[in-house]
């Protein structure tokens, strides 16, 4: 069985932009067959030096940036795409 394709989710406690960009990214991930992994940016200093106050980010498998910040759902969506033909 092929595992599922999956995408990193970079967010930080009490960061209203993170949930509800978690909130969304959850709900469209489901739909399209993609984990998605939950990192908080400050339980790693290599995090807090690579991406600091740029949060939220979406990572795909290989650590490239799929989108980060303020992400229209249609922007989302594609990210989400892109990361599940690059998982295949």
């Amino acid at each position: 069985m092929t595992p599922r394709p999956h995408v990193t989710f970079v967010t930080r406690q009490r960061c209203s932009i993170c949930d509800d960009l978690h909130d969304r990214t959850s709900a469209h991930a489901a739909r399209l067959g993609i984990d998605v992994v939950t990192v908080d940016v400050d339980s790693d200093t290599a995090l807090v030096e690579r991406y600091g106050n740029s949060v939220p980010v979406i990572l795909r498998e290989d650590g490239t940036v799929l989108a980060a910040g303020r992400v229209s759902t249609p922007s989302l969506l594609v990210a989400l795409v892109s990361a599940k033909r690059s998982s295949a």
